[in-house]
């Protein structure tokens, strides 16, 4: 076999492994999202979270949001002034790719969510977007 037909071999076994190695008490919906074909290797190995229930959102809406350190990174500072749609946008995008539905709850306000969804559907990747718009039907859409 060739050199790239072996490094073909490796990244087919390497994305065997990854989905073998979903864990079984993922959500269904996460789940099924993951082993969708194209789903980058990246997602499938960290994996993602959504938080259950609508209500359970509640970031500030007015202010500013206090960001923990693991979000922290230009352009985000240690704090991001709701009124500011762009870096609100980014904060909200790296907290549906990153955070924990813990996180999610306490930095997400839904009606902000709702007004930056279509926007930050198109930079999310597709799994992220199916699982939010599957469980929040009534709240999210592009």
């Amino acid at each position: 076999m060739s050199a790239s037909g072996d490094e073909f071999s490796n990244a087919l076994q390497t994305e065997e492994q990854l989905l073998a190695a979903l864990p079984d008490s993922l959500p269904p919906d996460i789940a099924e999202a993951l082993r969708k074909p194209g789903v980058s290797s990246w997602l499938r190995a960290c994996l993602f979270e959504a938080v259950a229930d609508w209500a359970d959102l509640r970031g500030p809406d007015s202010g500013a949001v206090a960001i923990p350190a693991v979000f922290v990174g230009p352009p985000l500072s240690t704090e991001v002034p709701v009124h500011d749609a762009e870096l609100l946008k980014l904060l909200y995008q790296r907290v549906l790719l990153n955070g924990s539905a813990v996180e999610q709850q306490k930095l997400l306000h839904p009606k902000l969510l709702a007004i930056l969804w279509p926007a930050l559907a198109d930079d999310l990747p597709e799994p992220i977007v199916t699982v939010w718009e599957h469980r929040f039907p009534e709240h999210l859409s592009r």
